[in-house]
């Protein structure tokens, strides 16, 4: 992805065009996560643009977490992307308000490039959104770290430097 001042009209555009395109999809999408879970009619557009600047992500992601895998585990490395909907717990309350019935959880809506490296090991890179939040991006391992990411990244080294980290996080603690 390139960095934001690089950006001319036409790359919106562009993205603008690619979330055209998901809206029939997004829309189903989000009927499906329905079903268990709260959603409401801006998640289609949260869901489109979610999956636009995913498009824009994919290329450094994949490389980047693919130069990690192969080097440290070779042949046991394996890349998966999901699509998916986590649950976005609800805000506490603000005193010294009357205590309110507890607002159902959203949907956090995900896109998710992960490294397994077998035996339980993974390191994902996440980038979600909902509509009620920005797009937050961050490093997961299958340690239970997670590593905040700025957004957009600047480039590989950014994601580099805290993909080390989730590969380490999740070796020691595998």
């Amino acid at each position: 992805m390139p960095p934001s001042p690089n950006r001319t009209p036409d790359f919106f555009v562009e993205r603008t065009r690619r979330m055209l395109e998901y809206a029939d999809e997004a829309r189903g999408f989000v009927r499906r996560a329905a079903a268990w879970r709260e959603t409401g009619e801006s998640d289609a557009a949260a869901v489109c643009r979610l999956w636009a600047l995913a498009d824009e992500l994919d290329s450094t992601v994949c490389e980047t977490l693919t130069a990690f895998g192969e080097a440290l585990f070779g042949e046991r490395f394996e890349l998966d992307i999901t699509r998916g909907v986590e649950v976005e717990p609800p805000p506490p309350p603000m005193p010294p308000m009357p205590p309110m019935p507890p607002m159902p959880p959203r949907a956090v809506y995900t896109c998710a490039w992960t490294a397994n490296l077998g035996e339980d090991i993974w390191v994902s890179v996440v980038l979600s959104s909902s509509p009620s939040e920005s797009e937050r991006l961050e490093a997961r391992d299958s340690g239970g770290g997670f590593y905040a990411l700025p957004f957009p990244p600047e480039g590989a080294a950014e994601l580099s430097e805290v993909l080390s980290d989730a590969f380490f996080g999740a070796v020691v603690s595998g």
